[in-house]
């Protein structure tokens, strides 16, 4: 599997993806850049929910669908 340019295609609206790009979250801000996480993508940014907080991936640079299970 190989990275996507978000340049070049963006996912599907609310499809889950593994994305690199800066990490944001409610508590300190701005976070690390070159930051990878798996969430939801919605129009520009990455949503990743969890039971204890909410954060998001901004500025996506790539990514790539979430590969099916063995």
């Amino acid at each position: 599997m190989e990275w996507i340019d978000i340049k070049e295609k963006e996912p599907n609206y609310n499809q889950n993806i593994i994305a690199v790009g800066t990490w944001w979250g409610e508590i300190n801000g701005d976070g690390e850049e070159c930051y990878m996480g798996i969430g939801e993508w919605r129009d520009g940014y990455v949503r990743i929910d969890s039971d204890t907080y909410s954060t998001q991936i901004v500025d996506v640079t790539h990514w790539v669908p979430i590969p099916k299970h063995p």
